[in-house]
This record gives structure tokens, C-alpha cells and sequence, in this order.
């Protein structure tokens, strides 16, 4: 079925993506993803114009990027990515 892209967050809408550690974390807090249980997803990203930040951004779309990866938010001091489409994150394993 895909991806759905998240409405919001520190780097505005898309697909979020992150290492192992953050990712776990996230995959065991079900109040912020709404389901019942997570998982550990190992995936294949593609862009060719991404945005590199230190901190929050939601201009990167509007500026004509595809990605963009900030080194922490300000919700966590763990770097993340963020893509435009949802067809730019394929998964290869669970």
C-alpha cells in the first residue's frame, strides 16, 4: 500500500524517515504514530534535490527541494529526513 505522508511536523509535510534509534523509539510510541503496534522498516529512499538544515524547516518544498535532512528538530536531538512524496521511500524489508 505505500507510505501516507504525515500532514505536519518540524519539516512540514511528508514522509519522515530516520535511523535505527530514533525510528525504534518512535515505532514503540504508539501515541505519536495512532496505531497499536510499530515496526523497524529498512527502506530505499530516492531524490535528487535535497535540503540540508540544522533545525526545523517548512520552506524546503516551497524552495523547489525533494528531501530535506535536519540534523535535530525540536522535538528531538536526532537527525531525520522528510520527503515530498510518498512514492520516494520504497520499502525492502520489515
Amino acid at each position: 500500500q505505500g507510505f501516507k505522508a504525515s500532514p505536519s511536523g518540524c519539516l512540514g509535510a511528508g514522509v519522515y524517515v530516520a535511523r535505527d534509534e530514533k525510528a525504534t523509539s518512535f515505532a514503540c510510541n504508539s501515541s505519536r504514530h495512532g496505531g497499536d503496534v510499530g515496526a523497524l522498516l529498512k527502506v530505499c529512499v530516492t531524490f535528487t534535490n535535497p535540503k540540508y538544515v540544522r533545525y526545523d524547516d517548512h520552506q524546503w518544498q516551497a524552495e523547489g527541494y525533494d528531501a530535506c535532512r535536519a540534523e535535530r528538530t525540536s522535538f528531538s536531538s536526532k537527525m531525520e529526513w522528510c520527503f515530498k512524496r510518498a512514492d520516494q521511500v520504497e520499502v525492502l524489508d520489515v
